[in-house]
């Protein structure tokens, strides 16, 4: 039921938030680059978190990434940024 699906879902989890899928490259690229400090990795993170795109869904997380992509003067981390910011996350 339920409690079961939920279960496989967080095994599924990494620290990291992301759903474990083998072989997806993509989603530690981006990891890696926004880590790097890359700001359009940044950027893509945060889109991930706000949508729930192959990660957990996380507000938090996603204004983390949008603001230091932002920082760096991203438009489009800044436009998404306010966004949240007028939604009351952040």
């Amino acid at each position: 039921g339920f409690d079961e699906a939920k279960y496989h879902l967080k095994a599924m989890r990494d620290h990291t938030g992301f759903l474990s899928m083998e072989g997806d490259k993509e989603a530690c690229r981006y990891r890696k680059r926004a880590e790097q400090g890359d700001a359009a990795h940044q950027y893509k993170l945060g889109r991930r978190y706000a949508r729930g795109f192959k990660v957990v869904q996380d507000n938090y997380q996603a204004v983390y990434w949008y603001r230091l992509s932002a920082e760096q003067e991203y438009a489009e981390a800044q436009f998404h940024l306010g966004l949240m910011y007028e939604h009351g996350h952040g």
